[in-house]
């Protein structure tokens, strides 16, 4: 192993970037036996929450998230997190290690799944919970399918599953690398390696202090850094985004999915995320506007608003217990609900997470399912009630005959009674032979 990748992996820090408190760090071996470098940092708490794997970006690496590892640490959670092969610590895949180069795109997923297996598992809390960030996100949408028992939740923020603004298309793109690497050119790159890059102009961030911490690690640690990509990475990348935009592939996913997009991503189109996220009953979706496309490295009010949307997320029977108790304390004493729409407006709700397309329609159709129900049960209610009133009516009917009926042989009593005593002055007779008239022939 050259001295870039020693024996006994490594964090490195900066003034401007500590690393994070109670962690351990090794290598795995990966597919074909390459040396993965993986780290697990513990959060605090007495009773973990769970335990987050973080999947980094392409020419990303462990170190460029320890802010965002610290948060989560914050909330109770533990974090997994490594570098994919072939960058930051991990073993390089080519003789020119600036080289952003894979053999195939199915080596990302099948080093995600040692992971799984062989670190995460044994080594940290469940529940399992994955964020993935551009070509992570990519790996996760792409892995999801066979990854529903092993991942409880899911977030990928800016997933890489388009390719924006570039003068030719993706089919164009795709086929001409594609012939490269059939033909033995996979490695070629089309853009020279230049560092450092200028903040101005820059596609990642509108944040200047984090973007200067990132580029101050790859200036004191070099080893970490990745030039652009081959051909070859580029062809096969095409070739799985292609895979995870069809309709057949994203009904497999059954994890609850969160894709949270860039508003100004000049990499990955906000509309292709929502297009992405619309096509799958799991997947739901949410911009964070005028944010660029590394949203975890971005100035505080587009880092935040994702950061409370991901917790929001992770965490919903906490977040829906944390809004009942701050409705609970605004509300006034004794009082379920003020009804004062000003003092509701005020207290503090989580980020909306907006269903999908498809999500939004199954809704539609709940709605109307339960109001076809509330009209039957309102119908079920209303024969009952008007049987009732049909019987109450039957029963007064019944109840005015037969005072009815009483009345009339009271009257026929007194008829005979005047009848008989005239009867008993010409030939008195024995009352009991006097005969009562029924009471139909008095009407």
């Amino acid at each position: 192993m050259s001295e870039a990748f020693p024996d006994h992996p490594r964090l490195y820090t900066t003034a401007a970037n500590p690393i994070p408190e109670r962690r351990q760090v090794g290598y795995f071996t990966g597919r074909d036996g390459k040396r993965i470098r993986y780290a697990i940092f513990r959060s605090k708490a007495r009773v973990a929450k769970g335990t987050v794997v973080l999947l980094q970006g392409r020419n990303e690496f462990i170190e460029k998230y320890f802010e965002t590892i610290r948060h989560l640490n914050d909330r109770g959670f533990w974090v997994a997190t490594f570098d994919w092969r072939g960058q930051g610590g991990s073993e390089r895949l080519s003789d020119q290690p600036l080289r952003g180069h894979v053999a195939q795109f199915s080596d990302y997923e099948a080093d995600l799944s040692v992971f799984l297996e062989t670190i995460v598992l044994p080594d940290t809390r469940l529940p399992f919970l994955l964020l993935g960030h551009s070509m992570g996100g990519l790996v996760a949408l792409s892995a999801a399918p066979d990854l529903a028992t092993r991942i409880d939740r899911m977030v990928v923020v800016a997933p890489f599953v388009d390719l924006s603004g570039q003068p030719l298309s993706q089919g164009v793109i795709y086929w001409t690398c594609r012939l490269l690497t059939l033909f033995g050119y996979g490695e070629t790159r089309f853009e020279s390696d230049r560092f450092p890059r200028p903040f101005d102009g820059n596609m990642l961030t509108s944040d200047r202090a984090r973007y200067d911490r990132n580029q101050g690690v790859y200036e004191a640690w070099p080893q970490l850094r990745l030039g652009p990509p081959t051909a070859g990475w580029i062809a096969t990348v095409l070739k799985a985004i292609r895979r995870v935009n069809r309709v057949s592939h994203l009904s497999r996913i059954k994890i609850p999915t969160l894709l949270i997009a860039a508003g100004s991503d000049r990499i990955v189109e906000e509309s292709a995320i929502e297009r992405l996220a619309n096509r799958f009953r799991a997947g739901h979706h949410i911009t964070i506007d005028q944010a660029r496309h590394e949203i975890l490295q971005e100035v505080d009010r587009y880092r935040l608003p994702a950061l409370a949307a991901i917790d929001a997320f992770f965490l919903p029977a906490e977040t829906a217990l944390c809004d009942v108790e701050a409705a609970s304390d605004d509300d006034p004493p004794q009082q379920e609900d003020s009804g004062d729409p000003v003092a509701a407006s005020s207290r503090p709700a989580s980020p909306e997470i907006k269903p999908a397309g498809k999500n939004r329609a199954t809704q539609d159709s709940d709605t109307e399912a339960q109001d076809r129900g509330a009209a039957k049960s309102s119908g079920k209610r209303a024969g009952k009630t008007k049987a009732s009133s049909k019987k109450t009516t039957k029963k007064a009917t019944e109840k005015k005959a037969a005072e009815k009926k009483i009345g009339r042989k009271k009257s026929g009593a007194a008829r005979a009674a005047s009848g008989s005593g005239k009867k008993a002055a010409e030939a008195p007779k024995p009352a009991s032979s006097v005969k009562m008239p029924r009471a139909e022939t008095l009407d």
